[in-house]
């Protein structure tokens, strides 16, 4: 794995990581709900465990979670484009930020045997702290989904 990186405009932050798995098995931590219970979140930060996936286009995506100072949140959005193993966007509302619904745009390639992993998440124009505070969250969120990934044998297999 390469270490997640991410950068800002006004109203975009893109994160890119490159994952030692195939595609399908990262496309696999992303999309369902028991992977993603199992990796998304660390004991000293927070833990997104409750999660409920309708995969297809106008389907509903929520998560529950708990913080380390015992604080609870969700997120939930709504699919827009489904590309099994390649592409994969959706809306994004938290329970914790007032910034208006954002897009997340995750994008899957083929890096020799690696998976490229470039996530564009937009719509924070005029929400510079939220976007900020996003990046950071994100740089986490990929390094934990690679890690996952490369370790854990259940997902190679698909």
């Amino acid at each position: 794995m390469t270490k997640p990186t991410a950068t800002c405009t006004a109203d975009t932050i893109v994160a890119e990581v490159v994952i030692a798995a195939p595609q399908a098995s990262v496309w696999a931590a992303l999309t369902d709900g028991k992977l993603l219970g199992t990796w998304w979140g660390s004991a000293d930060t927070y833990r997104a465990s409750d999660w409920t996936i309708d995969l297809r286009v106008g389907g509903k995506w929520e998560c529950h979670g708990i913080a380390v100072d015992g604080s609870t949140f969700s997120t939930n959005g709504e699919f827009i484009t489904i590309s099994p193993i390649d592409r994969l966007v959706m809306t994004w509302n938290t329970s914790w930020d007032p910034t208006p619904t954002t897009t997340i745009d995750y994008e899957l390639s083929r890096d020799g045997n690696n998976t490229r992993l470039r996530l564009t998440h937009s719509g924070f124009t005029g929400h510079e702290t939220s976007r900020d505070g996003h990046a950071q969250g994100w740089v986490r969120v990929l390094g934990w989904l690679s890690e996952f990934v490369e370790n854990e044998p259940a997902t190679r297999s698909r």
